[in-house]
């Protein structure tokens, strides 16, 4: 079917603000729309001419023409069938002269449909791509909140999953998540994620099916302005085509020191962040530590876009009314990995502090075997982003147990701080850079284990310094997913007044 759909990939296409262009980009659609047309008649005439074929006298003849050298000096059964059909018995689809021809039908028909789901509401003056570092509907982060922002103001964007159709078949090609398009690519690729693609040699088969996607996305938007927003490095051979091909800007969002996660594949990442940073229009860095990086990258243009909160989701979990008679309740949600400071839950444990340290998420097995044995723990497997608020009102004193010694660490701009901040919560955490600067104010940040302890003691029974619970949701405010999300629309806007001037 990309065959039938080709537009054409071409670095730049004709500028839709000048009547040639309009024109030429005009008869381009009137003509694929025309084709779209032809193609669902032919699926009618095809469907009818089925029907046609089972009451046909002429197509019965023909039947029994081929059915005879075929069945007549064959097995039992099959000389037994023969005779039924020459008594009036009902047709074969094997020996008729439009096999299968319902079953052609039905295959253009599902791609046609796929195709027009392509036609989504909104026609924006700029389409944008996500390339995810993670599946739509796993967890509420970053690239969900962003992708969200975008499309609440005004833009048209489709989210490309980091997972295939190989390992969600039951995934329909293109769906809508309110108004953003979350994109499954269907081919299995010999591997199920965007995460394995260099190792199955993947890449050929993946960028020509992105290509033949974008085609059909641009038809139906109008405009021929791409800006791609690549959260993982490993999408880079696809971002490179989009940029030659299609003349897309290229906005790196750059969320992790990716090459330090425990992967297979880390030299490879390492070289296609690289890649990813140095081919860059813009580079967006969550940490002071990855913006340096980037630009010792050799990226072009570097600009801090830190994560924010989505203040109205866990407001809710501010506690104000009197704490109940009980143990304290000091939790962390969120992956206990490799980078998880065992440490410092290991001294809260030792302490005669009265409290119950509940941690609430996906565990790596050797960090979830060291905490099960430590008495005042208890491990909760994670909950869905809609019930975090409830697990956050029973927190008494927040943490965030990193071990900032790691690059991973460095780079991290944690989200859970706002999120916490959303609630007035307070927060004990370890010297991540990121949050020193709030050291004393709205966070305290100590490495050394019995002081890591004081300070969760200070902030249970009230003689921290820390913000009130309202400067601190003031400030969460501040940093709402809302306010990232028009900081990105910014970039983008400023992306489209640069593709106008060199048109």
């Amino acid at each position: 079917m990309q065959n039938i759909f080709w537009i054409g990939t071409v670095r730049k296409c004709p500028d839709r603000f000048c009547p040639e262009g309009e024109n030429a980009l005009r008869n381009r659609d009137e003509m694929l729309h025309a084709r779209i047309v032809q193609m669902e008649n032919t699926v009618a005439q095809m469907e009818e001419m089925a029907r046609a074929a089972g009451r046909n006298r002429s197509s019965r003849m023909a039947e029994l023409l081929s059915r005879i050298p075929r069945q007549l000096f064959a097995g039992k059964s099959e000389r037994q069938s023969l005779l039924r059909f020459v008594r009036g018995g009902e047709p074969d689809v094997r020996f008729q002269p439009l096999v299968g021809l319902e079953q052609k039908a039905e295959t253009i028909r599902r791609e046609l449909m796929c195709f027009r789901r392509y036609d989504v509401p909104e026609k924006s003056d700029v389409t944008v791509l996500f390339l995810g570092t993670i599946d739509f509907d796993f967890l509420i982060q970053r690239p969900q909140h962003l992708a969200n922002g975008c499309a609440a103001n005004g833009k048209a964007v489709f989210y490309f999953n980091a997972e295939f159709g190989a390992r969600h078949p039951d995934r329909e090609e293109i769906v809508r998540v309110g108004s953003v398009n979350v994109i499954t690519l269907q081919n299995t690729y010999k591997t199920p994620t965007i995460y394995q693609a260099a190792q199955a040699q993947a890449y050929p088969q993946l960028v020509e099916d992105v290509r033949s996607t974008v085609q059909k996305i641009l038809v139906w938007q109008k405009n021929d302005r791409l800006q791609v927003i690549i959260q993982h490095p490993l999408w880079q051979p696809v971002a490179e085509m989009l940029q030659q091909e299609f003349g897309a800007r290229i906005i790196a969002d750059y969320l992790d020191d990716f090459a330090d996660f425990d992967h297979a594949d880390k030299e490879n990442v390492r070289d296609m962040a690289v890649r990813m940073l140095k081919n860059a229009d813009l580079t967006l860095a969550t940490s002071v530590y990855l913006a340096e990086k980037a630009r010792q990258s050799g990226s072009s243009k570097v600009e801090l876009l830190r994560n924010g909160t989505d203040c109205a989701h866990f407001a809710c979990a501010a506690k104000q009314e009197k704490r109940a008679a009980g143990p304290w309740v000091v939790g962390y949600y969120g992956v206990l990995s490799t980078w998880f400071d065992c440490g410092k839950i290991e001294a809260l444990s030792r302490s005669d502090l009265d409290i119950c340290i509940r941690l609430v998420g996906v565990s790596d097995e050797t960090v979830r075997r060291r905490l099960q044995q430590l008495a005042k723990v208890e491990l909760w497997d994670a909950v869905p982003y809609d019930k975090l608020p409830e697990v956050l009102r029973d927190f008494d004193v927040c943490l965030i147990p990193f071990d900032a010694s790691t690059d991973l660490i460095k780079a991290t701009n944690p989200v859970k701080f706002y999120e916490y901040l959303s609630a007035g919560k307070k927060v004990v955490a370890t010297e991540i850079p990121e949050l020193m600067s709030y050291n004393g104010k709205y966070v305290y940040c100590e490495n050394d284990d019995d002081a890591f302890v004081e300070k969760v003691r200070r902030c249970l029974v009230g003689e921290d310094a820390l913000a009130n619970w309202k400067t601190c949701m003031t400030f969460a405010r501040e940093n709402d997913w809302k306010e990232k999300s028009k900081a990105m629309i910014f970039f983008l806007d400023e992306g489209c007044t640069s593709i106008a001037r060199e048109e």
